[in-house]
């Protein structure tokens, strides 16, 4: 499964995010695809780099001025290293997250089953098929815009979401299947990841929908194939 990690709410510190970056990272090694998005404070701005290895995001976290700059924190995402075996080559290069919808940016971990994925593609009379975390950016715009939670309700697979909106506000959901862990910090930091790398962090309750601190809104997947 892929991995992610982020901060939300104070600048963050390079050798922090570089100490969490290779918590993530060793977990997926084999990797193809590293995404670092960096939020800024200043107007309503993101910015994205994506690398092909560990060694040349851990340099940009190094050197690049954009690290310096005034952020509000910063989300890094590592792809599945089964991802290239799923998809090929070319539609490989084009789903890099995170996936975009009405300017409502979505970080995706976890699978949309692939029979429902292919009804959903054959639906829509797409040639290629659906992205699955583009799929879920239109229901978890649903859910920020609208406050409709059908979508995520019936999404037929697993799933933990970090959604960031045009303004740079923070939401997560996730369903039985995927993890997702988060906590406040001393320092008023939020940080948010797949795996519990700090003691503080707590496990995110299925179903519900975190929004900066509060539970808004809580949906019912119940999308659970393993019986966990």
């Amino acid at each position: 499964m892929c991995g992610i990690y982020g901060e939300y709410g104070l600048a963050p510190d390079p050798n922090r995010i570089k100490e969490a970056m290779n918590n993530i990272s060793f977990r997926n090694r084999g990797s193809k695809r590293y995404t670092l998005t960096l939020l800024e404070k200043r107007g309503n701005s993101t910015i994205e780099a994506t690398f092909p290895s560990f060694e040349e995001m851990v340099e940009f976290v190094d050197k690049d001025p954009l690290v310096k700059r005034p952020l509000l924190g910063f989300v890094f995402h590592v792809q599945s290293p089964t991802a290239m075996d799923a998809y090929n080559v070319d539609l490989f290069e084009q789903r890099q997250h995170p996936a975009e919808y009405q300017g409502l940016h979505v970080w995706h971990n976890g699978m949309m089953d692939e029979k429902a994925l292919r009804g959903v593609t054959k639906d829509r009379g797409l040639d290629k098929a659906i992205w699955d975390t583009e799929l879920l950016a239109e229901h978890l715009y649903d859910v920020v815009a609208n406050g409709s939670l059908s979508g995520l309700d019936n999404f037929p697979g697993s799933f933990a979401l970090i959604g960031v909106t045009p303004d740079n506000h923070l939401w997560i959901t996730r369903n039985k299947i995927s993890p997702m862990f988060l906590g406040e910090d001393k320092e008023g930091t939020y940080r948010f990841c797949s795996v519990k790398l700090f003691p503080f962090m707590e496990p995110l309750p299925p179903g519900h929908v975190w929004n900066e601190g509060k539970i808004v809104y809580e949906h019912d997947n119940q999308y659970n194939p393993f019986g966990l």
